[in-house]
């Protein structure tokens, strides 16, 4: 979508990934997104999240997705993720908060 204001949030979904790293839990996530637009149609995008890591080396996000269903009258979508790739997957804190890098198969 070239613009996220032009998404408006009539449907949400819960979304509760595992992961034994961050990085992995960031593809998981992705995975979530690109399933419901495949299956239901829908483009969201993410609201309140929590990522919480554990003891036992396992990371957990949880959260609320809000969106609405593609409408190509008002969502200029520029390509079709398919997948979300290991290429190249990290994800890591910066001086300024943390940050990502995907790969996306198109």
């Amino acid at each position: 979508v070239n613009s996220l204001g032009s998404i408006r949030t009539t449907t949400t979904r819960s979304v509760d990934v595992e992961a034994e790293a961050l990085d992995m839990l960031l593809l998981r996530f992705l995975d979530e997104l690109i399933f419901h637009k495949d299956a239901e149609g829908l483009i969201l995008r993410a609201g309140a999240i929590r990522i919480e890591e554990s003891a036992t080396d396992r990371c957990r996000l949880a959260g609320e997705l809000a969106g609405e269903p593609i409408d190509p009258q008002r969502h200029e979508l520029m390509g079709d993720v398919k997948a979300v790739t290991l290429v190249g997957l990290r994800v890591e804190r910066t001086q300024t908060g943390w940050g990502a890098q995907v790969t996306l198969d198109v």
